[in-house]
């Protein structure tokens, strides 16, 4: 939020991070990401902006880091769990539409063999 202390909070979690990607959840009151970016950049570490919180959740997620962080406002929590229960649908339709394995039971606690 462009109100907040964003310095002050960056200094203390961007360290932690080995990259950081800023977006604007709430855009009337979010701190543009390149401000951020620039913070994270004053501090040598790696940074991109992706003004659109879908995106920048999807480029962490693609990133190849094992662990992501998504902080900052409820807002961007609202967007994050927006975003992963619509992920979570379309892959649990791309697992619909599989033929089953042993490993897979067609009808719900039906035992396979192995």
């Amino acid at each position: 939020m462009s109100d907040k202390d964003i310095a002050d909070v960056a200094t203390g979690l961007f360290p932690l991070f080995d990259a950081v990607i800023a977006t604007e959840p709430y855009p009337p009151r979010s701190a543009p990401a390149a401000q951020l970016v620039a913070i994270a950049v004053g501090m040598s570490i790696e940074a991109m902006a992706e003004p659109v919180p879908s995106r920048a959740i999807e480029r962490a997620l693609t990133s190849g880091y094992r662990s992501i962080v998504v902080a900052g406002s409820l807002y961007l929590a609202g967007a994050a769990i927006e975003f992963l229960d619509a992920h979570e649908g379309k892959q649990r339709e791309i697992n619909d539409t599989r033929e089953p394995t042993p490993l897979q039971p067609q009808c719900g606690g039906g035992r396979s063999e192995a």
